[in-house]
């Protein structure tokens, strides 16, 4: 027999931003009737996944209109080959493609009716290439079967570093090679070195870095500072070259400093380099990026390009290059702040914390305990903050901007992270889930750092999935 599934129902009203985990119910509970018409029906397997993410993608444009109460009480059991189970993952996938005239067919018949569709889809695109069509020579396919100690390690090819010399960057400092071999990843091997992916751009979090650490680095190694190995291991198993994979470390990989860190010009200015001379090395038309805590809201600002002040200097950016980013995968991100800087103390202190560049996430009142007031799901229009509630100046000019970072963006983090919080919020709103945001993944018990080391699949296939809307 194969694995049960458990199906949930999520319903989301027509005045609701985004996609909210808190308002999904299970299997057998009933959507009140009354709770706001034009309501949308949203699908998602609990502890389920497609593996291949194109059964997932043709279900993400369904629109259903629904004004009847619903109750659901459905299990069976699959085994089929474009199944995976995840016992860690709930995916929030809107379902905007079923016309209008299915609507009153009972769960199971509309069910029956996915499953078909998705039988057919996945015998018709069995093949998870991204680029199917394109000739892959046994040399690379033997190549990106070699083991992860193997194939993970820095720094950037010989190829790259020259070009880059060639090409005027040599004073950005890429491959930080003072902090080690680990400290960058990417380039081709040779100038006959094909490409063959839209790149994938890593960038790392506070104190992290592009690789895990050897004995042979300058700093010491701990489980904060696992870097990107994990998910370039996974992309080079599945098809992916160096010359399609990228990473660079900026700050000094020393935990003790994170709260003496910020956004500041100097780091933000360094990465968008970086990104612009992956795009102008590999001639690309787009690049995906995959971001993880602060690199999410570096990274961002590097999209959104403009004038920024770090509350020491001002500087220009450039402009935006969001239409050069196809998939944006922003992973326990905190695009509203943290709550653990909603203390005035904390934010007048700690860089990484402050009302100018850092994760300030504000003061409402009033306040029984600011921590807990801080992260409970109460909304922020019922707390005494306002509709001028302010939070982090960086943050704030982020989320005014309405122009999305990418064609797609993936919202990703666990209610295990005790650094955000379990609950992900920061007054009233879900800090991980940035505007605009087409998908969307929680997960359950994975900390802070496990929640990018641990989904390196997931990122993966959210990434080539997201392809196949070009």
């Amino acid at each position: 027999m194969g694995n049960i599934i458990s199906f949930v129902i999520q319903l989301e009203t027509r005045n609701v931003g985004v996609c909210r985990p808190e308002a999904a119910f299970s299997s057998g509970e009933t959507w009140p009737e009354g709770r706001g018409g034009n309501n949308r029906i949203l699908l998602t397997a609990e502890s389920t996944r497609m593996a291949t993410g194109k059964l997932s993608h043709q279900f993400s444009k369904l629109s259903l209109p629904l004004t009847q109460s619903l109750k659901l009480d459905h299990k069976f059991a699959l085994n089929w080959p474009w199944i995976t189970i995840f016992k860690k993952i709930h995916i929030y996938t809107e379902l905007n493609f079923l016309p209008k005239t299915l609507k009153n067919m009972s769960y199971s018949t509309l069910l029956s009716l996915m499953l078909t569709f998705g039988t057919i889809l996945w015998l018709s695109q069995a093949s998870p290439a991204r680029n199917a069509g394109n000739d892959v020579n046994e040399s690379k396919v033997a190549e990106s079967k070699k083991t992860s100690k193997e194939r993970i390690k820095g720094p950037l090819t010989e190829h790259f570093m020259q070009w880059l010399e060639k090409n005027g960057y040599a004073d950005y400092d890429f491959a930080y090679t003072h902090m080690g071999s680990q400290a960058s990843f990417g380039g081709k091997t040779s100038h006959s070195h094909k490409i063959n992916q839209h790149p994938v751009i890593f960038i790392h979090g506070n104190s992290d870095g592009a690789l895990d650490l050897n004995l042979n680095d300058a700093v010491e190694s701990n489980p904060t500072t696992e870097g990107w190995s994990t998910s370039i291991a996974y992309f080079l198993q599945n098809g992916y070259t160096s010359s399609e994979l990228y990473a660079i470390t900026y700050g000094d990989r020393q935990p003790k400093n994170s709260g003496h860190r910020s956004m500041d010009c100097d780091t933000v200015i360094r990465l968008r380099r970086f990104v612009e001379a992956v795009l102008q090395y590999t001639n690309a038309s787009h690049v995906d990026i995959i971001s993880h805590s602060m690199g999410v809201s570096l990274a961002r600002r590097i999209i959104k390009g403009g004038n920024m002040n770090d509350g020491f200097n001002e500087c220009y950016i450039g402009t935006p290059i969001h239409n050069k980013i196809h998939t944006f995968i922003g992973i326990a991100g905190a695009n509203y702040g943290m709550c653990l800087c909603a203390d005035e103390k904390m934010a007048n202190s700690l860089p990484a914390c402050g009302k100018t560049n850092g994760f300030w996430a504000g003061t409402c009142t009033p306040i029984n305990d600011m921590l807990t007031d801080c992260l409970s799901p109460i909304p922020t229009s019922s707390l005494a903050c306002g509709t001028g509630h302010q939070y982090s100046q960086f943050l704030q000019n982020l989320n005014n901007d309405s122009t999305k970072e990418a064609k797609v963006i993936v919202s990703m983090w666990s209610d295990g992270d005790t650094i955000l919080g379990k609950s992900n919020f920061a007054w009233g709103r879900m800090t991980s889930i940035i505007p605009n945001s087409d998908r969307m993944a929680m997960y359950s018990g994975y900390d802070h750092y496990e929640v990018k080391s641990k989904t390196a699949k997931d990122q993966f296939m959210m990434v080539t999935a997201s392809h196949f809307r070009r």
